[in-house]
């Protein structure tokens, strides 16, 4: 099905959702909606150009029409070929809940300079860009300099034991969010944050938590944050073996992938990440 087909019916059930949590909580968190794109078999390059280009169109005049706060569009770095995940990942962040409601895609499509029908546009999305899944994330904590185009993500998932997502969520914001502070605070550039699945879920999801590393070249992600130099200087009373033992008995690593960035979107005027 299509990326934007599918986000008519998405935004409707958002509503549901969003009702359901707020009776829970007085503030909505930001959200992201992640659309997990698959190249159709010897397209790469065809389905590159497509969401480079025509995508990003529609988008663009999407995020003009505040129909999301921002986009994220990777390309996977690792892995690639047949068993990776995701070939393309496409981001949509949204401040508090997504909208009910969806603008007019027809409209928007022309206005992005996308000289198509929705028809033929749906067509050519599924038989490039198949889409392979979706998920609904809700950010928990986060902090950095932001994301800009050519720069590095490392999506960690992770299944966190019932009943350990408080303890989980505490220790990643204790200790691991004060090392990314020192570090940008010294001039690095990149972000981090912490994100649980809400949809989908249940016994059989390989994952539901991930972790964000944002980095602003390939060589700061190959090197990662400096643990041995931070970690004195922030905790210089705890024992990084200890959390990092303490953190193993909550959670356990499902995968790790690497994309860049190709395009970040936002709405004309503004500079959101």
């Amino acid at each position: 099905m299509s990326i934007h087909k599918t986000s008519l019916v998405v935004a409707g059930l958002a509503a549901l959702f969003a009702k359901a949590a707020l009776a829970q909580n007085a503030k909505e968190p930001n959200t992201v909606i992640a659309y997990c794109l698959k190249a159709a078999p010897g397209k790469y390059g065809e389905a590159a150009a497509f969401v480079q280009n025509a995508i990003v169109a529609v988008d663009q005049a999407r995020a003009n029409a505040g129909a999301f706060a921002w986009e994220a569009i990777m390309s996977g770095v690792v892995p690639l070929g047949q068993s990776a995940p995701c070939d393309f990942r496409l981001v949509y962040g949204y401040h508090g809940f997504f909208p009910d409601s969806e603008g007019d895609l027809q409209a928007e499509l022309k206005r992005g300079g996308v000289n198509t029908d929705l028809k033929e546009f749906f067509a050519k999305e599924d038989s490039l860009t198949p889409l392979k899944n979706l998920e609904y994330w809700v950010n928990v904590d986060g902090t950095g300099t932001g994301m800009r185009n050519g720069y590095f993500i490392r999506l960690n998932h992770y299944k966190v034991k019932p009943g350990e997502g408080a303890e989980w969520s505490r220790l990643e914001s204790t200790y691991w969010k004060p090392l990314v502070d020192n570090w940008t605070k010294a001039g690095n550039k990149g972000d981090w944050a912490v994100y649980r699945l809400w949809v989908p879920n249940g016994e059989n999801q390989p994952y539901n938590a991930m972790t964000i590393d944002i980095f602003s070249d390939w060589n700061s992600m190959a090197h990662g944050l400096p643990l041995n130099d931070l970690w004195p200087k922030v905790h210089p009373d705890t024992d990084m073996t200890g959390v990092f033992d303490q953190l193993e008995r909550v959670r356990s690593r499902y995968n790790t992938e690497i994309y860049k960035v190709t395009e970040i979107v936002e709405p004309k005027g503004v500079n959101s990440k």
